[in-house]
C-alpha cells in the first residue's frame, strides 16, 4: 500500500506541491509555478485568475 498524497485536484496522480492560497497538496500538471498556487485557485473566485506571469498571489 502506498502512502503517497494524491493531487486534491484530480486525485490520481501523485501530489508533489503545495498551494500558497489554500495549502492543498497538488500534482505538478495542476500546480501553477509562475504564481505559486494550484489550478482551482488560479481559477477560483478568489479573482487570482487575472494574475499575470510572476505575480504572486495574496
Amino acid at each position: 500500500m502506498s502512502t503517497a498524497t494524491l493531487c486534491a485536484v484530480c486525485e490520481t496522480a501523485a501530489a508533489g506541491r503545495t498551494c500558497a492560497l489554500c495549502g492543498r497538496a497538488v500534482c505538478d500538471a495542476h500546480f501553477e509555478s509562475d504564481h505559486g498556487c494550484c489550478a482551482d485557485c488560479l481559477d477560483g473566485p478568489t479573482g487570482a485568475g487575472d494574475l499575470g506571469p510572476g505575480d504572486v498571489p495574496r
